[in-house]
């Protein structure tokens, strides 16, 4: 059984308040997802893991970080990792990186770090090295992240399918929950809710090929915020997950600023190689 994740599209889960078509109609949007869904479902689906490439780049509030990951499975590994703190009244702006490398180059197998002052390598022998590579594969920052983040493509799709599919009992469901919970809200956060309108725009090239995009805008004595979330699949698997919000909010009577973008990436039957001048790095 495939493992469920957070959302991160989470407008892409609740019903249009408006919706506009943009290439497809809201109905072929639903049909495309349910070819996509019904293609992850399947017995035999399974993650392209042979060669995988995987970006996840964000910025909150001016503090941005970023993450890479290249696998070509059983031979290479790349990952690198960068932070960016500004600084503050109180603290100074912080700059951190991180770069692994597991390659074979000229028969022989290498393993090389660079931490942003200090580059080094060491050789190993194949036996150690196919270990290296099969830790780093399935640890932290190998498969379980790339494929846990494609889950969550596949169940804001899900989620999706269930919010308008007006062939089924989901989206009476849905609605009838939100109205339920509606009820039991106080008349100024019915009132305040009122105030975000959403928007909604569907593309597709083809079979396994959808992008569905959510804009929304509130404006009300809480917040005035603008918000884009987008999701991408082709050739019914995942290629992006996007979201980009900007505005103020009010906390404790003042408004304070806030603004964040998130950008994930898979390319799948992709990894080039990168491979590190080791001329510049000290042998361990």
């Amino acid at each position: 059984m495939k493992k469920q994740h957070v959302v991160l599209p989470t407008m892409l889960l609740v019903s249009t308040l408006t919706a506009c078509g943009n290439g497809i109609s809201l109905a072929d949007a639903v049909n495309a997802a349910k070819k996509i869904q019904a293609y992850h479902e399947a017995d035999s689906f399974a993650y392209k893991q042979d060669k995988v490439t995987f970006t996840m780049n964000g910025v909150a509030d001016g503090a941005s970080s970023s993450m890479e990951i290249r696998i070509e499975k059983d031979k290479y590994y790349y990952l690198s990792l960068t932070t960016n703190t500004p600084a503050t009244s109180s603290t100074a702006a912080t700059k951190s990186s991180a770069t692994t490398y597991l390659f074979s180059k000229d028969s022989k197998y290498y393993n090389a770090t660079d931490d942003g002052t200090t580059k080094s390598y060491s050789t190993m022998d194949i036996l150690v090295f196919a270990g290296a590579i099969k830790v780093a594969e399935e640890g932290l920052f190998g498969y379980p992240m790339i494929d846990g983040f494609a889950e969550t493509a596949y169940t804001a799709l899900d989620g999706f399918i269930k919010a308008n599919d007006t062939s089924s009992s989901s989206n009476a469901s849905a609605t009838s929950a939100a109205t339920s919970s509606a009820a039991t809200s106080s008349e100024a956060a019915t009132s305040e809710a009122q105030n975000v309108k959403v928007t909604y725009s569907y593309a597709s090239t083809g079979d396994g090929n959808l992008t569905i995009t959510g804009n929304s805008v509130e404006d009300d004595s809480s917040a005035k915020m603008t918000d884009k979330s987008a999701i991408a699949f082709d050739k019914y698997y995942p290629v992006s997950l996007t979201s980009n919000s900007d505005g103020t909010s009010t906390q404790s009577s003042s408004q304070v600023k806030s603004s964040t973008k998130q950008d994930v990436t898979f390319k799948w039957d992709t990894c080039t190689q990168i491979i590190p001048d080791l001329s510049s790095y000290s042998a361990k």
